[in-house]
């Protein structure tokens, strides 16, 4: 049994330092009731080339989204998938695509390469699908009802590329979970 793809009902932002990029928090809440409007940040994110010296390059803050009101969970998780739609615009790069209970992140951080080491595509694609009916995130002991808590969701954060110089800002069109 698989629960149908579920939208947040809370969705917050926070960052370790100001020097992050914030998202535009009055379109945030079009992650919970996605349409015409997207969750944009409020800056590029930018990679400057300062050879022979490091480059710069930024993150955004991250956003946690919870909340998921979750139909027919089964009474033993086999998997969670979550699908994020967003405009990364060919250059954002996932930073941190991790699960979230009780305010903790909890499992593994899912976050995609640039680069499928398999078929050499490109893993910036404007929808992306992580985890899957049978992957667990590394959690050895997720339950039906840490899933049905309200506290349980997603954490998701991006950076720059981190090889191409580039100025873009990240727009984030839904995110949903689902559980197997």
């Amino acid at each position: 049994m698989t629960t149908a793809w579920t939208l947040p009902s809370t969705v917050i932002q926070y960052a370790e330092a100001d020097t992050h990029i914030a998202w535009n928090a009055k379109n945030l809440s079009s992650l919970i009731s996605p349409g015409s409007n997207k969750a944009e940040a409020v800056a590029p994110l930018f990679h400057i080339a300062r050879s022979p010296k490091y480059d710069l390059t930024n993150k955004t803050w991250y956003i946690e989204l919870t909340g998921f009101d979750f139909n027919n969970v089964p009474n033993t998780i086999s998997g969670v998938t979550a699908k994020i739609q967003m405009d990364r615009g060919g250059r954002v790069v996932d930073e941190t695509i991790m699960l979230t209970y009780q305010g903790e992140m909890i499992g593994t951080n899912m976050s995609a390469g640039i680069i499928d080491p398999l078929t050499g595509a490109s893993l910036l694609a404007p929808l992306t699908v992580y985890g899957g009916s049978a992957d667990m995130w590394e959690i050895p002991n997720l339950t039906k009802a840490m899933v049905e808590d309200a506290s349980f969701g997603i954490v998701i954060r991006y950076q720059s590329h981190p090889y191409w110089p580039h100025k873009t800002v990240p727009a984030i069109t839904s995110v949903q979970l689902q559980i197997s």
